[in-house]
């Protein structure tokens, strides 16, 4: 095991020190002589050389997603204690804290959002950055033309971050860093509590946690989903924690925090029926007769996070995700713990594969075209079936071996 850790976390610190070919010209992030020194080396040999993007882009993540399913595997006959998967994500997501955000500049526009709020006196869900033409920010912001696109939760949820800045642009950029892993160690967590002692169930919270989607996206990218996720998945969990805390105020504290995650990206106003009917399922349930009726609900609570998981991927599908963005991935990879069938599982792992696939002809161009689109669906929903029929042929090979070996 030990030995895929630590290549693993080499392959990390790989990937933080290939980031920085993909900063903006335009955006200093320090001034240090050694520093320049780095980035213009940086610009020379990887930002503008397509090939050497694609290559290298490619190279690791392949590498990444060996050495995962490796890791996997060795991990498969090891108890995991809390403190072992916590030392174990640790060490292999120490180095992405220091990288930079290459797929994605969706951080930049948390600050300005949260710097129109607090400094400039302006709503960020109305205005926009363009109205602040001598901003410097716009030199290397995107999508600064639409106001934010998040709820006002995240707004607010962001806003102490940026305090934490204290006026400096490197050091809110490093506070929104914090807040990604806050997010990531909030989501693991409450995962961890609800799936209890269940050493398999463990193993797919690694899987998780550990997914090269997940630490890139997340880690390095510093996307906010899992603040969305997490606060949802703790508003689940609080309903059915079995406390002497009083009732009354565990579901006031369920429903704030169902509440902040509805109003960060909306998405989770999925788990409304199921908030409701954690408190009121088992009353309806004691008032059925109906066998057949009572024995279909059973079935569905039984497969109750394998059903949000689909639930979660079906908005994937449609224009307003602008075609499957990566890491909104997430929000069916999360329930990867505690989901019951084994093959929707699998599935949602080679997906995961894919979609890092999907970002090639984005790094080729630079940038989103609207003509590499149907290229990027096929990579996405192709690499993740030619993937997923690979891991169902060999489960049958395996299987019919064991059956000769009987």
């Amino acid at each position: 095991m030990k030995k895929w850790v630590v290549a693993y976390s080499i392959l990390t610190a790989l990937y933080a020190f290939f980031s920085y070919g993909f900063v903006l010209p335009n955006l200093i992030l320090s001034q240090n002589s050694l520093y320049m020194q780095f980035q213009w080396w940086m610009w020379d040999h990887i930002f503008v050389v397509p090939a050497v993007r694609v290559a290298g882009f490619l190279t690791l993540v392949i590498l990444m997603w060996c050495v995962y399913l490796l890791l996997l595997k060795t991990l498969s006959t090891t108890r995991l204690t809390g403190k072992k998967i916590l030392l174990l994500v640790a060490l292999i997501i120490a180095s992405l804290l220091f990288s930079y955000n290459a797929l994605s500049a969706d951080v930049f526009n948390y600050i300005f959002n949260a710097k129109m709020l607090t400094q400039l006196g302006s709503n960020p869900h109305v205005q926009t950055a363009f109205d602040f033409p001598a901003e410097p920010m716009l030199n290397f912001m995107h999508n600064a033309h639409s106001p934010a696109p998040y709820g006002y939760a995240w707004t607010f949820l962001s806003s102490p971050f940026y305090f934490l800045g204290l006026g400096k642009f490197i050091l809110q950029w490093l506070a929104m860093k914090l807040a990604a892993l806050l997010s990531f160690a909030l989501t693991g967590f409450v995962l961890y509590k609800m799936i209890g002692k269940n050493n398999q169930k463990r193993w797919w919270l690694v899987a998780f946690l550990l997914n090269p989607l997940i630490i890139l996206e997340f880690i390095s990218n510093l996307h906010n989903d899992l603040w969305m996720m997490g606060l949802g998945l703790l508003s689940l969990y609080l309903i059915k924690l079995k406390t002497t805390f009083p009732r009354p105020l565990l579901i006031i504290f369920s429903f704030l925090s169902l509440l902040i995650s509805i109003n960060i990206k909306f998405a989770t106003i999925i788990f409304l029926p199921v908030w409701l009917w954690f408190i009121f399922g088992a009353k309806i349930k004691s008032s059925l007769t109906n066998k057949t009726f009572l024995s279909l609900i059973n079935l569905k609570e039984k497969y109750l996070w394998d059903i949000l998981a689909i639930v979660f991927f079906l908005p994937l599908l449609l224009p307003r995700s602008q075609q499957f963005l990566p890491w909104y991935l997430s929000w069916s990879l999360v329930f990867l713990p505690l989901m019951n069938n084994k093959w929707l599982r699998l599935a949602l792992i080679c997906f995961s594969a894919s979609s890092l696939l999907r970002y090639l002809p984005w790094l080729f161009h630079s940038g989103y075209l609207s003509e590499q689109r149907t290229l990027e669906t096929a990579i996405t929903f192709g690499a993740s079936l030619v993937f997923f029929l690979i891991v169902y042929f060999i489960d049958k090979l395996k299987l019919n071996h064991a059956r000769r070996q009987n």
